[in-house]
Formats: structure tokens, sequence, C-alpha cells
């Protein structure tokens, strides 16, 4: 994985990915980013009970970074079972 950073956010980009110019891809961090207390940091998640104006904004940091117009955010689980 290669690590990156770009306006104070770090983030690690697959090597094999990288190869596509037509694939935009990112793992972020927690670090920095707007959430504060228990979420403090680049927290991207509606789900967890953070303020819904830092993970906007934590949100749009990310898609700036990319460059995207559309960033599709997965809904990550934790627990056992599979679906």
């Amino acid at each position: 994985m290669i690590l990156q950073q770009k306006d104070g956010l770090l983030y690690f980009k697959f090597e094999n990915l990288s190869a596509f110019d037509e694939i935009e891809h990112a793992v972020f961090t927690r670090n920095n980013g707007l959430s504060q207390g228990h979420y403090k940091g680049l927290n991207l998640s509606h789900s967890v009970g953070d303020d819904p104006r830092h993970v906007n904004a934590n949100r749009d940091a990310v898609s700036r970074i990319l460059g995207a117009g559309v960033v599709v955010f997965a809904h990550q689980v934790h627990q056992s079972d599979i679906m």
C-alpha cells in the first residue's frame, strides 16, 4: 500500500489499483477530520451518532481529495454473521 497525504489527511492507495487511471480509490485513516469527542477525527459514518455536520464535512474533504463528483462509502459491520 502507498501512504499519501493531502490537505492534512492521511490515506493509503493500493499499488495494483493505482495502475488504472480510471479507478480512483483511497483508504483513509482516522487522523484529522472535524469530528469531536468519541468520534474525534475523520469519522465518515452517519450511523454512529456523530454530528451530521461533521460527518458531511469529513465526507466533503474526502471527495475533494479524490477529485470525485460521486463518492461511494461502504457501510462496514463488525460481527461474525455472513450475509
